[in-house]
């Protein structure tokens, strides 16, 4: 995590813009977005006032520590949880979408939420690609998913690889296999045979965001 990331991702938790932001530390909203995209560093003074702002260690926001990271951006603000974000993994609402790349991320999630799930652990976000479960997830939602959770219950949200194709759908067990639903209309249902494919389920979607955060 560059210490741009460290700086956004700890405003966003503040729940503070880039203009108040810059405001408060004098100096113009361009400095400031360059400081988020690695363009520029903040330094003595602006760097330890921007750190008394953010509620962090100045080093920290300096240097960074990778193995940290998640707990200390956690900590600015109770009621949210940061999760690992892959950002370069899409699940397709739609016909089908490949990934093969894993940039991470971390993202919030409502602690309240975060802890109702039974195994937290292994919890991650991606994002939604696709109109398919249109007008509940639209094209670029961020789906938690719980990887633990992969028991079909009828109803629920799930992301599920098809080969190498990931898809984040409705599921429901028939007899005679399963259906594969969508929110939006204008997808008929799908029933598959998962011992006659090469099938798996992802993991549970149990909460999303409309959109990613900027």
């Amino acid at each position: 995590m560059s210490i741009g990331t460290r700086i956004k991702k700890s405003r966003l938790n503040s729940g503070q813009t880039q203009k108040e932001m810059a405001g408060k530390l004098n100096v113009s909203p361009q400095a400031f977005s360059a400081w988020e995209r690695d363009g520029s560093k903040p330094t003595g003074a602006s760097l330890t006032k921007l750190a008394e702002l953010l509620l962090v260690d100045r080093e920290w926001l300096l240097f960074g520590d990778e193995v940290s990271d998640l707990n200390k951006i956690t900590s600015v603000k109770e009621g949210v949880k940061y999760v690992k974000f892959y950002c370069d993994i899409s699940a397709s609402a739609g016909c089908g979408f490949e990934n093969s790349h894993t940039n991470i991320e971390y993202y919030p999630i409502p602690e309240l939420v975060f802890n109702m799930q039974k195994n937290k652990k292994k919890i991650y976000c991606i994002s939604c690609v696709g109109n398919s479960m249109e007008p509940v997830f639209h094209h670029g939602s961020v789906l938690a998913v719980n990887p633990e959770e992969k028991s079909i219950y009828d109803g629920r949200v799930y992301v599920i690889r098809c080969s190498d194709v990931l898809r984040v759908k409705i599921l429901r067990k028939t007899s005679n296999g399963i259906v594969i639903k969508s929110y939006n209309n204008d997808y008929p249902d799908e029933l598959i045979n998962p011992k006659s494919i090469d099938f798996e389920v992802v993991g549970n979607v149990f909460w999303f965001s409309s959109t990613l955060n900027n």
